[in-house]
């Protein structure tokens, strides 16, 4: 080999080495997980990191990338966020759409099938702060709608930050039941956003979301009604001297007095008589607990109880009652618990000295992991009760969005999600038919002009990627890929 070649040789090997980084741009940080989480029972063909986002002075958040498992440089990146609000991200992650999931007597991680990142890499991020290992060093934990917002729209681009090779990927922002507030106002920060802080936004997917006050309220009473749980007289009674005989036309938020609690206790039937509130039609994980503890949780119960101290300001309810109520709630909630359903073996897994150590958790943080955070939920401040203005900005900005429902869950019913949709006022592009998954009806599906999709998934409830996994990714992949579902 003369030297001419010699040289050309090495030019092209370095030449090759050069491209292959910008490719792949290996990442630089701490955070990729080298130690083996305890009880993986199967080889990874993927890379995975956890670590912390700096999102102020005193507040970091806790976030795990997932890659996919096919084509680092050309699959979407898709962040997931669970709801609460309070509710840890990491419940997405090992009980539903990751990779890897927790057997139920918590022994092994097993293997998903329809993991998500089969099709996609996948940021898990743990918001707001004291919420799963997310903290802030001041203790401060007060949380409102408008702030988590700003708070994750700053996670996200922290995140480019240190991954941005992610930046030419498309990207989708996806979660489920209060991210139905979280995501909206995300997405739309995202939008306005966009010429300084430029991302390939392409979708925003939202599961058994939380989007409108009003409109949850008052389909809760139908859902229950029409799942044959409430008493006839009881319901007959409420139509008569409460909503003029006509429940459409009810305005049941701002009732007073008798017929507001009437409607309250309608609203809450399924967990108080010990129904999986989550899916109707499956049993309860702990069905001998005090399903009125449960109840009474964070999520929704906060704005009840508000909207009960103004109703009292005005009308005849007692302040007594009320902080009866609230006394009742705050001091029976177990943190652990969410109704119906037991996250205890995950929080104990998570709370591992060998997890901690696997996942870079600072041990001087005094960090206990919770499926959902008591004192967040109690703090939290919900000052936003629909999300019509985000969903339209969204739209407008010729971002596709899917609102997809499982139809046995009364917690964020997909009555709710159907009328919201409606009354956004799109025109119709396709009237509402059967969508199929393996030649069976997967649920019913109605397409907007201008990118919306509502759609249900048929016998499932709140956690679609957990009861109906295969359907679950699916969907995810039909509309990542911009494909008729």
């Amino acid at each position: 080999m003369n030297k001419f070649n010699f040289l050309l040789n090495n030019l092209i090997i370095l030449f090759l080495i050069f491209i292959k980084q910008k490719l792949t741009k290996t990442i630089n940080n701490n955070d990729e997980i080298t130690e083996k989480l305890p009880g993986l029972n199967f080889k990874l063909n993927f890379k995975h990191y956890s670590g912390y986002l700096q999102i102020s002075k005193n507040k970091y958040l806790h976030y795990i990338l997932i890659t996919s498992k096919g084509n680092l440089n050309k699959d979407p990146l898709i962040f997931w966020f669970n709801g609460g609000p309070g509710c840890s991200s990491l419940l997405g992650l090992f009980t539903e759409l990751g990779p890897y999931l927790l057997k139920k007597d918590g022994s092994e991680l097993i293997e998903n099938p329809y993991s998500w990142n089969n099709n996609a890499s996948v940021v898990f991020i743990e918001s707001p702060v004291g919420v799963g290992y997310s903290y802030s060093t001041d203790d401060d934990i007060t949380n409102n709608d408008n702030q988590i917002a700003e708070e994750n729209y700053l996670a996200i681009q922290l995140f480019f930050k240190k991954y941005p090779n992610y930046l030419k990927n498309n990207i989708f922002i996806t979660g489920e039941s209060y991210a139905g507030i979280y995501l909206p106002m995300l997405t739309s920060n995202i939008i306005k956003g966009i010429n300084k802080f430029k991302i390939n936004l392409k979708g925003l997917a939202i599961g058994n979301g939380y989007l409108n006050k009003k409109i949850d309220f008052e389909t809760g009473l139908n859902y229950a009604y029409n799942h044959g749980v409430v008493d006839e007289n009881i319901w007959q009674k409420f139509k008569k001297e409460c909503c003029k005989g006509c429940i459409d036309s009810c305005d049941i938020i701002n009732l007073t007095g008798k017929c507001y609690l009437t409607a309250i206790n309608i609203y809450n039937i399924f967990a108080n008589i010990q129904i999986n509130p989550y899916d109707i039609y499956l049993n309860c994980d702990n069905p001998l607990n005090n399903f009125t503890k449960n109840i009474e949780m964070f999520t929704r119960a906060n704005f009840r109880l508000k909207n009960m101290e103004k109703m009292a300001k005005k009308f005849a309810l007692t302040m007594n009652m009320i902080e009866n109520k609230r006394k009742k709630r705050d001091n029976s909630f177990d943190p652990s618990i969410v109704p119906c359903i037991s996250d205890n073996v995950l929080q104990n897994y998570l709370n591992k000295n060998e997890v901690f150590k696997s996942l870079h958790i600072l041990t001087n943080q005094s960090i206990v992991w919770n499926a959902c955070s008591n004192s967040v939920g109690k703090q939290y401040i919900m000052n936003q009760d629909d999300m019509t203005p985000f969903i339209k900005t969204i739209l407008n900005a010729k971002v596709p969005v899917l609102l997809y429902y499982g139809d046995t869950d009364s917690v964020c019913n997909f009555l709710m999600g159907q009328k919201f949709t409606e009354q956004l006022g799109y025109k119709i592009k396709t009237s509402k038919q059967p969508w199929f998954f393996n030649n069976q009806i997967g649920g019913f599906k109605t397409e907007y002009e201008g990118g919306l999709t509502f759609l249900t998934v048929r016998g499932v409830g709140h956690m679609v990627p957990q009861w109906a996994p295969a359907r679950s990714e699916y969907i995810l992949k039909q509309f990542i890929n911009n494909k008729n579902i």
